[in-house]
């Protein structure tokens, strides 16, 4: 590294080299309990500052300047700091449909151009912005994007357009991404949806989700439509066969942790009025054959378990998971799935219970073989909580082919091959097979078929997987309302309590954060709002349309036991926030040209002159230390 004949070991020995005129700064900073990266960089910068002043430092052929070099140590400190275990750093991506994508895209876009020097080529890699990040963790929308990170170069050719070309960015974006697949919704749509879409063609944000809704009625689940929009969004470097072992190099050695929910009912915590599941060859009488799922499991229990695919990024096709699917102690031992099939209007039923569910090896074992786009599909399942819903269900049960079952994605826990032997034991169902026997309820416990959900059913933010998977320092894409879903309304608050939607559809929230010293009645809840007031903003103009303000800051708190997460109680975390971003939803009744100027809105806001000294955008670069 040193051109000046000074015989130094790479990367960590720099470091030390530069120790000595650091002092106690070192010690006391890096080596505490846990240690912050920022708190690192803030209270030691000026010592490597004055350390490295008159050392001729070179990377390469290149020779770094003052501040080159300043930047170089400090990164390479805090990067090796996290390779040897000194800090458990984590990034997560909030779920949110296109929302999240627009966003997330918007602001890494925003960054790799403002940490590319004048005249260079932006680059992901390049610009290290990734590179502190062990752990990184997605929900819904939040999976579709880094999926694309992650295994399509395509993708990242993308966004390092975008950071090129500022203000084109939106353009770049539409052009790329949004436009691609959903010319594909609009030339293959069929049925009634794609011709009232033609009808409605005046209305985009109306036709808009008609197209895409017909494309989820002619592939008949929620997993083919993900394999399509992932396909469509990456120019085919996404394919139905792509594993999650077939990463790409610039992530290896990290861990992507796609978070979902495990759909768990039990007789308690199910209204009696609700069947739980519903799959019939019957069209006019559907009562004549149904096949119920339910968990055979703890009574107190809630009605979703948070789970995770945890996946070891450029391991190589056997690897195994580096932690477990769902927490220790979620479920109890003899937790199984029971599948009771009805017939002649419940007049004959036949019931089966799975063995016991264990803790879910076939999840983790050899897990980067597993399917790509069936996993970011469980991820993103946002409408599989209808099965849970008596009305919703049976309605849905009347569109397509069992639309309604298929919008969440089902797994086989004792089979090697979970979402093959799955499909093969439910497709038949919905599609009216002759292989659907009076062994088919038999089957599908011997199989220990469960359904998968969103993960914004349990969390929203990603965040509490990663905390649950050891990260003390967080950096979280997400919204206030995720964040406070995490703390509790009161301290008699317990380890969960569910809500119903409008639709009676269930959700969970856990309380896994709390405040230390907050005697006076104020609730964790209540403090997050009074914190995250006082952030500082990153501010669009009134002309900017869908764009709101995007809030930086960072949060100290400390952790709630939460056996249904296994996170102990009194871990000190520490959550660097980016809140807010934009006015449009997930996807669904928006027009979708709309998240293009979201996207070209965002990139303008971070990257013009006059935001280069603001609070947050300062706050914002210190989460990505390049």
């Amino acid at each position: 590294f040193f051109k000046a004949g000074t015989a130094i070991a790479p990367s960590v020995c720099v470091a030390n080299s530069v120790s000595g005129s650091m002092g106690a700064n070192v010690s006391s900073s890096t080596h505490s309990t846990q240690p912050s990266l920022l708190r690192w960089d803030s209270c030691c910068r000026p010592a490597v500052t004055t350390a490295v002043e008159n050392v001729e430092l070179a990377v390469g052929d290149a020779v770094l300047q003052q501040q080159e070099r300043v930047e170089f140590v400090c990164r390479e400190v805090a990067v090796d700091s996290c390779k040897a275990g000194q800090i458990k750093t984590a990034l997560t991506f909030q779920g949110g449909g296109f929302a999240s994508v627009a966003i997330q895209a918007s602001v890494l876009a925003s960054l790799i151009a403002n940490a590319t020097a004048k005249g260079a080529q932006p680059s992901l890699e390049g610009s290290h912005l990734l590179d502190k990040f062990q752990t990184l963790s997605t929900v819904s929308g939040g999976g579709w994007f880094l999926s694309a990170l992650l295994y399509s170069e395509y993708f990242v050719d993308l966004v390092q357009k975008m950071a090129a070309s500022p203000d084109k960015a939106g353009k770049i974006f539409s052009d790329g991404y949004m436009q691609p697949w959903f010319d594909k919704a609009q030339k293959t749509g069929s049925g009634p949806m794609k011709a009232l879409a033609e009808i409605m063609q005046g209305i985009p944000g109306i036709s808009d989700s008609l197209f895409w809704g017909g494309e989820i009625l002619k592939l008949d689940s929620w997993a083919a439509f993900i394999q399509e929009l992932l396909q469509y969004t990456t120019n085919g470097d996404i394919k139905a066969e792509t594993t999650l072992g077939q990463s790409l190099p610039w992530a290896a050695g990290k861990t992507w942790l796609v978070c979902h929910s495990l759909i768990s009912p039990v007789q308690s915590n199910m209204g009696n009025d609700r069947a739980l599941l519903y799959l019939t060859n019957e069209t006019v009488l559907p009562d004549a054959e149904a096949y119920i799922y339910r968990m055979s499991a703890s009574a107190g229990q809630p009605v979703y378990i948070p789970a995770k695919f945890s996946v070891p990024l450029g391991a190589g096709p056997e690897a195994s998971a580096s932690s477990s699917y769902i927490a220790a102690d979620a479920l109890p031992g003899s937790a199984r799935s029971q599948w009771t099939a009805s017939f002649g209007f419940g007049a004959r039923k036949d019931r089966h219970e799975s063995p016991a569910y264990g803790q879910f090896d076939n999840f983790t074992k050899q897990v980067n073989k597993l399917e790509l786009h069936k996993v970011v599909a469980a991820s993103s399942a946002a409408a599989a909580g209808v099965v849970l819903a008596g009305g919703l269900r049976d309605i849905t049960a009347k569109v397509g082919k069992d639309l309604g079952c298929r919008l969440a994605v089902w797994a086989a826990e004792a089979s090697s091959e979970p979402f093959a032997t799955a499909d093969a034991l439910l497709d038949p169902l919905a599609f009216e097979h002759p292989s659907v026997t009076k062994d088919t309820a038999r089957q599908l416990a011997d199989a220990g078929v469960v359904p998968l959900a969103d993960g914004y059913y349990t969390d929203n933010s990603g965040i509490g997987q990663a905390v649950a998977a050891g990260a003390t320092e967080v950096t979280s894409f997400t919204s206030l309302d995720s964040l406070l879903r995490l703390f509790g309304r009161s301290s008699k608050d317990g380890t969960y309590s569910e809500i119903k939607l409008g639709t009676q559809i269930p959700q969970v929230s856990f309380p896994i954060f709390d405040f230390e010293g907050l005697d006076d009645g104020t609730s964790a809840q209540d403090h997050v709002k009074a914190l995250t007031d006082k952030f500082p903003t990153i501010d669009p103009d009134r002309k900017m349309k869908y764009v709101e303000s995007i809030t930086v800051g960072t949060i100290q708190c400390i952790t709630r036991a939460n056996p249904w997460f296994g996170i102990p109680s009194g871990i000190r975390v520490t959550l660097h926030l980016v809140l807010g971003g934009t006015t449009l939803g997930v996807g669904a009744f928006e027009n979708l040209d709309h998240y293009a100027v979201c996207v070209q809105n965002i990139v303008s806001l971070i990257t013009q002159p006059e935001q280069a000294n603001s609070p947050a955008l300062e706050a914002l670069r210190g989460f990505f230390p390049v």
